[in-house]
């Protein structure tokens, strides 16, 4: 206070008065008309002059510290719950006449929830009431009447299921540790009776949590309902197999609703989720924070892993163009123009390259359906922006099983809550991240199928949701906008409990501030911080990246990192300890949370420390008074018992918004229980700002920002949710569409209606075809600008722009000596040329149908036909509308050509040899994109370009550069089967072909380096005996022994 010793007294003691209404925004108002001595903030300042309010502010503060150590409060009477819930209304109808029938029956189910009487014996038919009874009873009894909801809780059950009656939306803020988890199953229990062959669906912000409320819900749900509550990550259904309860996460639902539109089942499943009922636990975070997460589903298009090259490309501009520095790309408001010039640098790199001698090589490369600059404005800004995703907060890179091995990939971290999203993927940054981390570079494919929570709630019955924190109106204002949720309440916090504030502190050094959370996590477990209570610590971190600092901090001071051990069978703990050495004197367990794998005791003993990322800020419900694992020797810091039990100390590390903050404070002070909170706040500048108004001024910016995001916000998630409603059109109209083609193929009656053992394979193969076909134009049409795609187009634009708009009656032949094999050939081939079949399609198409040789021959010609055409290097061909018809990329086509013409004739196939090695070598070229302009800009840095971009010896900037390597392997890989093509054009014996997911697993950690589609699609055959690919150079051995990749077990 220091700053203020000239101000009048007067202002003096104001401004102290309103630094502790800071810390104790709690005690602003006693909620008394009379008031008491030191009793809030309020009746200080009104009952007592300015000289004595110092002295009554350090009363009140002594008086919270008091409340540290006494037991938890009694339970609200119903009558102060309906009078605290009405204050909180704005006094509208549709509050009151609510409010009006909870006050008529609040009272009376809390009496009979403790009572053995049957509905039988009560005077009223209101069925929400008698529900809410049977299952406020059953409770009762599976916990063996030592348990009874409470007042609170009872009022938020008895709102939500008289909502679900009228069908209307509603979001009730219960506050943290009021036991929404157990309010939540008493809701979905009456549902679920009430709905026996339908499902309650419980979304909660993490699988976490899904799990822990599953299993603690499990005897409670199962008395109620005759059924176990079920997990959805252990298999979600729909239909009468769906029915219960089931807990979730968002993706969960989306990934069942993505997977039933991809096979065709959307309309049978949007049907009987219209008699589910969605209740959403962490309303806020699920509603607001992951209302634009939508889960894609891409379409394995082959042609897209053509443009890797343009990838490539990207990467070399921002590692050695100065324009695309790191230094000029800063922060989010510099991508935009720097993007536009880095696209139009990459068109223009494009056209040079077709320029200087190339003969139209990339026309030959890029598939034509395509956009490649639409591809190339969504590259640029992605690609930028990579730069900007911090490791450890934004994303992790972790070991995960893929194909068969393990590799290290990105895995994106839910930025609200801290848990990592795995099997999620970045649609345009995803390539960059992984080139800036020395990971492969993958490709990019076409999104087809989607879906978001707006668009997934409008599907349902009815919409309940339940949070700690609703937040202020611009959060209201969204969930009536998007959700249509326009009924809110906000419930009193049944038994009042204390959490005192401890000052906040400021650190301007990364040292300094570990070394005061260690202190004050000291201070705290030894009692030095003056409470007279003790209990364990839990330090709450903005990100992984901080939480794994404090966590090697606390080690290289002597702390026992706990990890838990089940290598006996049995679930145990053990600890590291770095270099084998404990630190002296008291002693405390360190158990980190902030990784999957990451756990903490049943209870946790009082010498603890928990230390998580944001992801202990949300769900996380520690429970205290437990005893130090098995066989613990450490000799803790003694601190002092109190009747109120454990007390949880908080260590905030970041000033959060208020919805956020109020979530990490409520981890403790939980079920009326006290608590204690602290700031340790880490800000970079040589003047550090005084504390208590640091983080107030933080709090209340980042409340304006949100208020501003939400705006912005929710017009995306409008467009979001109509081009979901774009998508099912989609999907209704490709089932009719493919039913209409396959009756015209494969007619079911007349003289051409084919007839032999091979027609039930036939028919799934050309259903599973023009599956593929149509989702794969849909994919990629949602890539496309304008003028293929424009901001209002229907489904009848997207028909028309890919040629799939009214196809005519097909040709059947005139049937004269004409078998009914080669009928169905010319009506292929009359359809293969009216939807404009690209080299791709043809080659899919004579892959379904050269199995079916072995029934018939015939099928073998129509096969070798269509690879003709496919692997034709005579194009491109122009066609309507100044588009041009190209061969497949890879070579494959022209390969499977020749194996197939030595197979049905002798034929020597050179020709055909010679056109798969052609299309090679114009990928070889692809991948050489640039190179011209890049030995000189790397010259001019000093590097040779070779050595860096080729062998990449050396870094470029601070980053690994090791897509050279990449790229360096991939062209060596691409030589090595351009000699054996070479090989066998004088040996035919050679075309023997394997598939190459029938070969050994041994191969998969090159095809991961390599990139592991871009890899399964060109090397897709394996020519002759021995290794597909070439052995690895000294580069990439070095690089896979880096990237620890093993196999899984």
């Amino acid at each position: 206070m220091n700053k203020f010793n000239h101000l009048n007294p007067e202002i003096h003691e104001a401004i102290h008065v309103l630094q502790q209404v800071f810390r104790f925004p709690a005690q602003l108002y006693c909620g008394s008309e009379e008031g008491g001595d030191a009793c809030c903030f309020a009746h200080i300042v009104q009952k007592t002059p300015p000289a004595k309010w110092y002295a009554q502010c350090r009363r009140l503060e002594e008086t919270l510290k008091g409340r540290l150590k006494q037991p938890s409060g009694k339970n609200m009477a119903p009558f102060e719950v309906i009078r605290q819930l009405q204050q909180g209304t704005d006094g509208s109808r549709r509050f009151t006449e609510e409010i009006t029938w909870l006050r008529q029956h609040l009272d009376q189910v809390c009496q009979l929830a403790k009572s053995q009487l049957t509905s039988a014996t009560l005077r009223t038919t209101d069925a929400d009431f008698l529900d809410v009874v049977a299952v406020a009873q059953t409770y009762a009894e599976v916990h063996k009447g030592q348990r009874h909801f409470r007042p609170v809780q009872l009022a938020t059950i008895l709102l939500n299921v008289r909502a679900s009656a009228a069908m209307s939306s509603v979001l009730i803020e219960m506050k943290t540790g009021e036991g929404k988890t157990d309010m939540c199953a008493a809701v979905a229990a009456v549902l679920a009776k009430r709905a026996p062959k339908h499902a309650v669906h419980i979304l909660t912000s993490s699988s976490d949590r899904a799990s822990d409320d599953c299993k603690s819900t499990k005897a409670f749900l199962e008395a109620c309902t005759g059924r176990a509550p079920r997990l959805a990550s252990e298999g979600l259904k729909w239909g009468d197999e769906g029915s219960g309860v089931v807990y979730a996460q968002v993706t969960d639902i989306q990934k069942m609703v993505v997977d039933e539109m991809r096979n065709g089942k959307k309309k049978e499943l949007f049907q009987w989720l219209e008699d589910c009922f969605l209740l959403v636990d962490e309303a806020d975070h699920v509603l607001i924070e992951q209302s634009e997460n939508q889960l894609y589903i891409s379409s394995p298009c082959r042609g897209f892993q053509a443009l890797v090259p343009l990838t490539f490309l990207t990467l070399a501009y921002m590692d050695f163009d100065a324009d695309f520095q790191e230094a000029f790309v800063k922060d989010p408001m510099a991508i935009p123009e720097k993007s536009t010039a880095l696209a139009s640098k990459l068109v223009e790199e494009l056209r040079k390259f077709e320029g200087k001698g190339n003969h139209g090589r990339w026309q030959h490369m890029a598939p034509v359906k395509v956009d490649q600059e639409a591809f190339i404005a969504s590259l640029a800004p992605g690609s930028l922006g990579a730069r900007l995703k911090v490791a450890g907060k934004e994303f992790v890179i972790e070991n995960q099983e893929q194909n068969g091995i393990i590799v290290p990939q990105v895995v994106i971290v839910d930025m609200a809550t801290g848990t990592e999203s795995v099997g999620t993927r970045w649609t345009s940054e995803a390539p960059a991240v992984e080139a800036l981390h020395a990971l492969p570079v993958g490709g990019s494919e076409p999104l087809a199928f989607f879906n978001s929570i707006p668009t997934l709630a409008r599907k349902y019955r009815w919409v309940g949701g339940t949070t700690g924190t609703l937040g202020q109106n611009h959060c209201l204002e969204f969930y009536a906008k998007v959700y249509n949720a326009r009924t809110t309440f906000r419930m009193p916090r049944n038994s009042p409990g204390c959490i005192f504030m401890l000052p906040p502190v400021i650190s301007t050094t990364e040292t300094e501030w570990l070394r005061n959370i260690q202190e004050s996590a000291e201070r705290y477990l030894s009692n030095e911080h003056g409470l007279g209570v003790s209990g364990p610590v839990l330090v709450i971190t903005e990100s992984i990246l901080r939480a794994e600092q404090v966590v090697d901090y606390l080690k290289a001071a002597g702390y026992p990192i706990m990890k838990a051990d089940s290598s006996n069978g049995e679930l145990g703990w053990s600890y590291e300890k770095l270099n084998g050495r404990l630190r002296t004197g008291s002693q405390a367990h360190v158990f980190p949370f902030f990784k999957s794998d990451h756990a903490v005791t049943e209870k946790l003993p009082d010498a603890s420390i928990v230390v998580a990322s944001n992801k202990g800020g949300r769900g996380l419900d520690l429970k205290l008074d437990g005893k130090c694992p098995a066989g613990c020797s450490l000799a803790h810091p003694h601190a002092p018992a109190t009747d109120g039990g454990s007390v949880l100390f908080v260590i905030l590390t970041e000033a959060l918004n208020e919805r956020q903050d109020v979530q990490a404070r409520g981890r403790c002070g939980r079920s009326g229980k006290p608590g204690v909170v602290q700031y340790q706040l880490f800000v970079e500048d040589t003047m550090p700002p005084m504390p208590v108004g640091h983080v107030v001024q933080v709090q209340n910016k980042k409340a304006k920002d949100e208020s501003n995001h939400l705006r912005s916000k929710s017009l995306r998630v409008a467009d979001m949710v109509k081009d979901g409603r774009l998508l099912e059109k989609f999907v209704d109209w490709k089932i009719t569409y493919k039913r209409k083609l396959f009756n015209l193929l494969l007619p079911r009656e007349g003289k051409f209606k084919l007839e032999g053992s091979f027609l039930p394979e036939l028919e799934f193969k050309m259903n599973r075809f023009l599956e593929e076909l149509l989702v794969e134009r849909w994919a990629y049409w949602r890539t496309m600008g304008e003028p293929w795609r424009k901001t209002d187009d229907t489904v009848h634009h997207f028909q028309q722009r890919q040629v799939l708009g009214t196809v005519t009656k097909l040709d059947f032949g005139d049937g004269a000596g004409e078998s009914k094999v080669r009928a169905f050939a010319t009506r292929l081939w009359n359809l293969a040329a009216q939807l404009r079949l690209d080299a791709e399609q043809l080659m899919a198409l004579a892959l379904q149908l050269l199995p079916l040789q072995e029934h018939d021959t015939s099928f073998a010609w129509i096969a070798r036909d269509l690879l003709r055409k496919a692997a034709s290097t005579a194009g491109p061909w122009p066609l309507q509308d100044g588009e041009h018809w190209q061969a497949e990329w890879t070579g494959n086509a022209a390969l499977l050509l020749a194996r197939l013409q030595v197979g049905l004739g002798g034929h020597d196939a050179h020709q055909e040899l010679q056109s798969s090695v052609c299309r090679l070598e114009h990928l070889a070229s692809s991948l050489k994109l640039g190179d011209d302009k890049f030995h000189d800009l790397a010259r001019r840095q000093g590097h040779a370009y070779p050595s860096v971009v080729l062998q990449q010896h050396k870094r470029v900037r601070k980053y690994e550069t090791k897509y050279g390597v990449q790229r360096n392997e991939m062209l060596r890989q691409i030589r090595h089967r351009i000699r054996k093509l070479e090989q066998a054009q004088s040996q035919p014996e050679m075309l023997s072909l394997q598939h190459l997911s029938s070969l050994e697993t041994s191969l998969q950690s090159r095809l991961y380096l390599l990139g592991y589609t871009w890899a399964t699609t060109v090397f897709e055959f394996n020519i002759a005996d021995g290794e597909p690919l070439a052995a690895m150079d000294e580069d990439t051995h070095t690089w896979l022994q880096d990237r620890s990749v093993s196999a899984s077990k």
